[in-house]
């Protein structure tokens, strides 16, 4: 601010007047100040102006006006009460700065707690993904579970299914083994009631069949009586190579002493056992078996011809010695052509109503 005076009129008076000075300086610096003015090194200009005497600075009071005293008192008035304003703004600048400081302070200190918890929050935030993610993968166990659990579920529920099926499949079948049990439980006490029959109906026919076995020992004694040799040869039949039997199976095919009677009675019989009898005699060499069918043969000859009104088969008359006869023997091998015969190993028979000679002798010279 301005206080109207010319530089050289405010140092004049600075000069000359103590009470303007001390005045300017309390609005400088203010009343605390006030000595330290009084012993502040003077102004520059104050300094280069050179002393004046007191007679001249009192002189010069008396004849400066009085007016520009008090204009100025009242322009230094007016500095001090700006400079007071100034003061005031400026502690209310400064409180004002107390007060930003501890805003600022108290922002950082928020600022601060905010962080924290920012921090906090991201780390709660984390431990939230952890355990959502553990959460999640929990739950996908929880599924693959459930899944599995409906997998076994679904096995075990067609499991049941088969076995239900299965268990009504065994319900018909147990159901149709009973009625065939019943079925069969009937026909059993049928058979045993038929068994009971035929059991008696057997002990019937073993009784009829003892009887009947009786009976027959009783008529093969009667036969064996009437066919005393025919029993015999029967008998010595018994013994004889089951390969020679095999050759007669066809006229001597049935068991039993009648049957072997029937059978040797039968004309048939004798070309077909006089050849068996010579394959043994020629053949095996089975002297046993040849003499036991060469007497069947002449005993089958023999009941041939009682069939008949007179005989109609007779057995060749060949001795050793005889004279060798082509039309009526058979030379065996290594004998001569010509001469007697020197054995006899089969007589041969012949029909005697024809004269034929069905069999010829085997002989050799």
């Amino acid at each position: 601010m301005g206080l109207g005076f010319d530089r050289d009129d405010l140092v004049k008076l600075l000069k000359e007047d103590e009470e303007i000075r001390s005045l300017i300086c309390q609005i400088a610096v203010g009343p605390s100040a006030e000595a330290e003015a009084h012993e502040a090194p003077e102004t520059p200009e104050a300094m280069e102006a050179p002393a004046a005497p007191k007679e001249a600075v009192y002189i010069s009071k008396k004849e400066e006006p009085s007016s520009k005293k008090q204009e100025l008192r009242q322009k230094l008035e007016e500095a001090r009460k700006d400079r007071d304003l100034w003061k005031q703004a400026a502690q209310q600048a400064a409180a004002e700065k107390d007060d930003a400081v501890l805003e600022r302070d108290r922002a950082i200190n928020e600022r601060d707690a905010a962080v924290y918890e920012r921090n906090q929050a991201v780390q709660e935030r984390d431990e939230m993904l952890d355990n959502m993610n553990r959460a999640v993968r929990e739950k996908e166990q929880a599924f693959r579970a459930i899944e599995e659990s409906d997998r076994l579920r679904n096995q075990a529920v067609r499991a049941m299914e088969e076995s239900n099926h299965k268990v009504e499949e065994a319900r018909r079948i147990v159901s149709k083994l009973q009625a065939e049990i019943t079925f069969l439980q009937e026909r059993l006490d049928e058979a045993k009631g038929s068994i009971s029959s035929l059991t008696a109906d057997l002990d019937r026919t073993r009784e009829e069949r003892e009887d009947l076995k009786d009976d027959l020992q009783q008529a093969e004694q009667e036969l064996a009586q009437r066919f005393v040799q025919g029993w015999q040869l029967y008998e010595a039949y018994q013994e004889v190579d089951d390969y020679f039997k095999d050759l007669l199976d066809g006229v001597l095919a049935r068991p039993g002493f009648e049957a072997f009677i029937v059978g040797l009675s039968r004309e048939r019989t004798l070309q077909t056992l006089w050849d068996v009898t010579r394959e043994a005699v020629m053949m095996s060499r089975d002297e046993a078996a040849g003499e036991t069918l060469w007497n069947l043969f002449r005993y089958s000859l023999d009941l041939v011809n009682r069939s008949r009104s007179e005989d109609l088969y007779a057995v060749e008359d060949v001795e050793v010695g005889d004279s060798y006869d082509i039309d009526k023997h058979i030379l065996t091998g290594g004998s001569r052509n010509q001469g007697c015969l020197s054995k006899v190993f089969l007589p041969g028979y012949r029909n005697v109503r024809t004269g034929k000679i069905i069999c010829k002798s085997q002989v050799k010279i």
